[in-house]
């Protein structure tokens, strides 16, 4: 579906949503930090260590992401990637001790190494050449929209419902 100006408002709402959700996740996981380490007794420099574990596998296996995702398909591999990252972010919210979290963190960074060329080449695909900037823009929004979102109400969900059950429902 596409309006007069060539933009294709279906595909970017779907992929936007997609790129929305696994924000959502990530940067609120990242806002409720002060209850992890609250719970779990972490100095700031292992609390920290989250990012670093999450966004260490995501890096090095970028370029092979990309080639899976272009032998699956980029409908394959947003389907897998979000659906094995929400998985992940809930085994995040029940794990007993923070060392298992950043082992999930690091198999989480895999799963978003996916959804990103996944988003792209949906893009790419789909879009025309006219319009691919501007698709490309309205499919990051849906990112910083799901970060900003994340980090605003999860932490206020932590409060209400604790941290576990907030990473929950939003893994969910």
């Amino acid at each position: 579906m596409a309006n007069k100006n060539g933009l294709q408002y279906k595909l970017l709402l779907f992929i936007s949503t997609a790129y929305l959700a696994v924000d959502i996740n990530i940067q609120g996981f990242l806002a409720l930090m002060p209850f992890i380490r609250e719970e779990f007794a972490l100095s700031s420099s292992r609390a920290g260590l989250y990012s670093t574990f999450h966004f260490l596998l995501a890096t090095v296996v970028a370029v092979f992401s990309g080639r899976i995702v272009d032998k699956i398909g980029s409908k394959k591999g947003l389907v897998v990637g979000t659906t094995a990252l929400g998985i992940l972010m809930f085994l995040q919210s029940r794990s007993p001790n923070y060392t298992i979290i950043l082992s999930l963190a690091l198999l989480t960074g895999l799963f978003f190494s996916i959804i990103t060329p996944s988003l792209n080449k949906a893009v790419m695909q789909k879009t025309t050449a006219k319009n691919r900037a501007t698709s490309m823009g309205v499919m990051q929004m849906g990112g910083g929209i799901g970060g900003f979102t994340g980090a605003v109400f999860l932490p206020f969900l932590g409060e209400q419902i604790g941290w576990r059950n907030a990473v929950s429902f939003s893994a969910l």
